[in-house]
């Protein structure tokens, strides 16, 4: 009995000051109302060319206070920019209401392959030494994109600092190197930086079936691309992984066969 009584005794001491941080939080919260996003800032989408001629959806919110030029504040995904539309507005812009408040012309895009953006999507895509012609890669996307806003969105004081968090932040740091010289601040936030060893991916060269499964899911066309028997992508997934009926990747593709995606063979499916 004692062990429960200590363990009952260390989650008291635990949970009280976090209840009243919470408490103070709310308190300190109550009567402040949410900061009007669609009251403060103009919302336009554009799909902005790359060297290579494939564009890439990008939602851009102005400040409608044109009294002042304002600096960019990017972040660039491969986990949508939603909601589309321009008369569609998210509740929060920049990394909290904060940035908005102060004021940023705030750029959010589709990375190449995902969502609105065309062309193909590579996870992490190596950088280039001196990229020539029509050589891509993160930060050639982002120099691109970086020279088309300064051009195109009026009322800009030339600057730009991109941020992201987790997969947004491998796009953050990949975006300094060979950078564009209007670049001035960048905030990488737990970026991935090695998907073979530790970033969800591989975990010390082990394939993590649920992981990819869940992330190559999360854009339609991904399910989209599954359609007239080319699921390769889940069937090299699963023989990487196990045959086992159980498998994520194995579930995954079953759900989408009882969709109508895909007529292909998987692994499972000669035992």
């Amino acid at each position: 009995m004692r062990i429960p009584n200590l363990v009952s005794r260390v989650s008291s001491a635990l949970i009280a000051p976090i209840l009243a941080m919470l408490a103070c939080g709310a308190l300190h919260g109550e009567g402040k109302p949410d900061f009007d996003i669609r009251g403060h800032y103009t919302k336009y989408e554009y799909r902005i060319a790359m060297r290579d001629g494939v564009t890439l959806f990008t939602a851009v919110y102005v400040p409608k206070d044109s009294s002042k030029p304002y600096p960019f504040l990017m972040n660039r995904t491969p986990y949508s920019v939603s909601p589309y539309g321009v008369d569609k507005y998210p509740p929060r812009l920049g990394p909290s209401h904060e940035f908005a408040e102060a004021g940023y012309i705030f750029v959010n895009q589709d990375v190449r392959g995902r969502w609105q953006s065309d062309g193909v999507f590579s996870a992490m895509s190596p950088h280039i030494d001196h990229p020539t012609g029509t050589q891509v890669d993160e930060s050639t996307d982002t120099f691109d994109t970086v020279e088309w806003l300064l051009k195109h969105i009026p009322n800009n004081n030339g600057k730009v600092g991109i941020e992201g968090v987790s997969f947004p932040g491998f796009y953050a740091a990949a975006s300094v190197i060979d950078s564009h010289p209007a670049i001035k601040a960048c905030s990488p936030e737990a970026p991935v930086t090695d998907l073979y060893m530790n970033d969800d991916c591989y975990h010390n060269g082990a394939f993590i079936r649920y992981d990819r499964c869940g992330f190559g899911a999360s854009d339609p066309r991904d399910c989209r691309a599954a359609r007239g028997g080319n699921i390769d992508w889940i069937r090299s997934g699963a023989a990487a992984g196990s045959n086992d009926l159980d498998s994520s990747l194995y579930r995954f593709a079953k759900a989408l066969r009882r969709r109508g995606f895909g007529k292909g063979t998987l692994p499972s499916d000669a035992q």
